[in-house]
């Protein structure tokens, strides 16, 4: 994850938002992707601007893997 204070530096983007931003990257490795969050919300850590992803990740991650237990347990069988 990486945390970066930012500037628009193209002329109308920097005339029509001339204050810092933020730019968050998280890196999910299970997808193998790369998600970028631009915020200016100074007074939140990265953690809390990517978590709400991360979390979601998670719980499809969790989802997948209790949807397939019951294939599971019908292969290995019931002991």
């Amino acid at each position: 994850m990486t945390d970066a204070e930012i500037e628009l530096t193209i002329y109308g983007s920097q005339k029509g938002y001339p204050e810092h931003l933020r730019l968050v990257r998280f890196f999910d490795e299970e997808q193998g992707r790369e998600f970028m969050f631009l915020t200016n919300a100074m007074e939140l850590t990265a953690l809390q601007v990517s978590g709400p992803l991360q979390e979601s990740l998670a719980d499809r991650a969790f989802l997948q893997v209790a949807q397939a237990a019951p294939q599971n347990q019908e292969i290995l069988g019931n002991n």
